[in-house]
C-alpha cells in the first residue's frame, strides 16, 4: 500500500487528469437498462422504453403500455441470422474477470445504448456496495450497463499512462 499512498500523494487525481489538455480520457457509464434488459414499444411513440418498475404508462406520452410489447434485450444467446443487431454484454465480473457474457440487441429505437465507441478498448470498472471494493478488467468490444464505468485513455501526453498502466493501479489498489 506504500506504493498507493506515494501515488495518491504525489500525483494527481484521475479527475484532473481527465480535464487536462494533456490527456484525451474518458469516463462513461453504460446503457441506460436494467440487467434483465426487459424493455417495452410504446405503440403511440414508436420507440422502446426500460420496462417500468411502477407505472405501467410512457413517460413521454403518458399512454398506457400493451403488457404485449414486453421484450427482453439481453439474451444467452443470438437469434439465427440476427448477429448484425447484437453485441456481448457484460453481465457479471469479479475483481479482474469478466464471469459471463450474455448479448444486447442494439437496434432498439429509444434505448439510451450510448455511443457504442465507449465501449472500445477500454477499462471496465464495477463498484461494489461493500467496503468501496471494485472490480476492474480490460475488455476490448463489450456492451455494460449503466451500473458498470467505461474508462477510456483515448491518447496521452505520457507514452506509458495507457489502459494497461491504469488497470494495474486499479488492481493494485484492490
Amino acid at each position: 500500500f506504500r506504493i498507493l499512498d506515494h501515488l495518491n500523494t504525489n500525483f494527481p487525481t484521475l479527475g484532473s487528469l481527465i480535464e487536462s489538455s494533456k490527456f484525451n480520457i474518458k469516463m462513461s457509464r453504460g446503457v441506460e437498462l436494467g440487467k434483465d434488459g426487459m424493455v417495452i414499444f410504446c405503440d403511440d411513440c414508436k420507440r422502446f422504453y426500460p420496462l417500468p418498475k411502477k407505472e405501467f404508462k410512457c413517460q413521454e406520452c403518458k399512454s398506457i403500455f400493451n403488457p404485449n410489447s414486453i421484450e427482453k434485450i439481453i439474451v444467452d444467446e443470438i437469434p439465427n441470422g440476427l448477429e448484425p443487431d447484437f453485441k456481448p454484454f457484460i453481465y457479471s465480473m469479479n475483481r479482474y474477470v469478466v464471469n459471463e457474457l450474455k448479448y444486447i440487441d442494439i437496434t432498439k429505437k429509444g434505448i439510451n445504448y450510448k455511443d457504442l465507441n465507449i465501449y472500445k478498448n477500454r477499462i471496465v470498472i464495477r463498484q461494489l456496495s461493500q467496503d468501496n471494493l471494485i472490480c476492474a478488467s480490460y475488455d476490448e468490444d463489450s456492451v455494460t450497463s449503466q451500473s458498470y464505468y467505461n474508462l477510456n485513455i483515448n491518447s496521452s501526453s505520457i507514452p506509458e499512462f495507457n489502459n494497461s498502466y491504469i488497470l494495474g493501479l486499479l488492481i493494485l489498489s484492490m
